[in-house]
C-alpha cells in the first residue's frame, strides 16, 4: 500500500526553501515479534529529493499506524555540504530508516491522522503501515508515503 498524498504538515511561519519528497521503497522485516530483542527492529529504506539540499540536519518522523502518539524521530545526519546547502543545490537519494525496539501496542479502531490522511485504514489480521515524513532543516515538511502493512505478533498469553 503505497500511497502519496499531501499531508498537510505545512510549518507556520517558514519561509522560502522548497519541502523534500520521500517515497518508501520497502520495510524489512515483513513481521515483527516485540516479545524478542532481535525481531523487533523495523528498517524502512525511502528515496528521497530536497530541491534545495538541506535535508540533512532535518527529521525523519515515522508514525507506526497502530495508534495516535506511536512516532519515533529519526535525527538526519548532515547529507550535502555546506556550500550544497548555501546555494541550495538539489540533491536525491535513498536512506535506511531504522526504528528500533518496536513494541507491542493496543491498535485503536482507526489509524491516527497522519496516517488515515494517506489513505491507510484500519489494521487487518494484525498487520499495519508505517508512515514516513521528513522535514529539512529550514522545517519543510515533505508528504508522507506509507509501507505495506507490516504484521506485529501480539504478545503470548498468560
Amino acid at each position: 500500500m503505497r500511497v502519496a498524498l499531501a499531508l498537510g504538515l505545512a510549518m507556520a511561519g517558514c519561509g522560502g526553501g522548497e519541502a523534500p519528497t520521500v517515497e518508501v521503497l520497502s520495510a524489512t522485516p515483513a513481521e515483527l515479534d516485540p516479545a524478542r530483542d532481535e525481531a523487533d527492529d523495523l528498517t524502512v529504506r525511502v528515496a528521497y529529493t530536497d530541491p534545495d539540499g538541506d535535508l540533512g540536519g532535518g527529521v525523519a518522523e515515522v508514525h507506526d499506524c497502530r495508534a495516535e502518539g506511536l512516532v519515533t524521530r529519526l535525527v538526519l545526519p548532515s547529507i550535502a555540504s555546506q556550500e550544497a546547502v548555501d546555494e541550495g543545490v538539489r540533491i536525491e537519494g535513498e536512506l535506511s530508516l531504522v526504528i528500533p525496539d518496536v513494541g507491542a501496542a493496543e491498535a485503536a479502531a482507526k489509524p491516527p491522522a497522519a496516517c488515515g490522511d494517506l489513505g491507510v485504514g484500519a489494521p487487518s489480521g494484525g498487520a499495519q503501515a508505517f508512515c514516513v515524513v521528513l522535514i529539512d532543516a529550514a522545517g519543510h515538511a515533505s508528504e508522507g508515503d506509507c509501507t505495506d502493512p507490516v504484521r506485529i505478533t501480539p504478545p503470548a498469553g498468560p
